[in-house]
């Protein structure tokens, strides 16, 4: 059973890795992440003065967002949360009271609104979860591709101002062991518990 991860592709087994690192993590050393990143993204310039801002609710050990969401809706900045929606994500307006639920991923997300979903052309800021990323701002996902499909539009030359993308993940998912592809949407920067990497 320990050898079946090796028949996997270079790409698979790369997640595959990255995500058991992370799960090996402990309860404090999340938590320890989770509040370095979160002085981080209090600290960002562009945060702070941004008004609509996409983040993601953890699961599988991600670096939480939560303190964040709770910050920013004391300071009256718009939370929106992705949906999967066919083969892109919408974006659903998130506030205390929003009511979620779990997706086909196992992901809690709002229920789809059109009234209260948001274009990603009024996002001033979207926060994405990683499970690796390399020093040319590419990020992989878990391999569905919704990100990339969703921001394709920030492949145009020149690249429109918004969203800002910016990746949270741990220092240890930095790595040079995956190639991006043309259709991969480089992130703007990435936010770890140690580093800010601005690409």
């Amino acid at each position: 059973m320990n050898n079946i991860p090796q028949l996997l592709p270079p790409t698979k087994l790369l997640r595959h890795k990255m995500r058991t690192q992370r799960r090996r993590l402990n309860a404090v050393e999340q938590a320890t992440a989770a509040r370095k990143v979160y002085d981080q993204l209090c600290n960002h310039p562009i945060i702070k003065d941004s008004n609509t801002i996409a983040g993601y609710l953890s699961s599988d050990h991600e670096i939480s967002m939560l303190s964040w969401f709770h910050r920013a809706w004391h300071l009256s900045q718009e939370c929106y949360l992705p949906i999967v929606l066919h083969q892109k994500l919408a974006f659903g307006h998130f506030t205390q009271q929003t009511t979620l639920h779990c997706n086909q991923w196992k992901i809690l997300e709002p229920a789809f609104n059109a009234l209260k979903a948001i274009d990603i052309t009024q996002l001033d800021v979207a926060i994405l979860p990683v499970v690796a990323f390399n020093l040319n701002g590419y990020r992989l996902g878990r391999g569905a591709g919704y990100y990339d499909r969703t921001f394709s539009s920030l492949l145009k030359h020149p690249r429109p101002n918004k969203p800002y993308l910016i990746g949270l993940a741990y220092e240890f998912q930095k790595t040079n062991l995956f190639e991006a592809h043309i259709w991969d949407v480089p992130l703007n920067e990435v936010i770890t518990e140690t580093k800010n990497y601005q690409f």
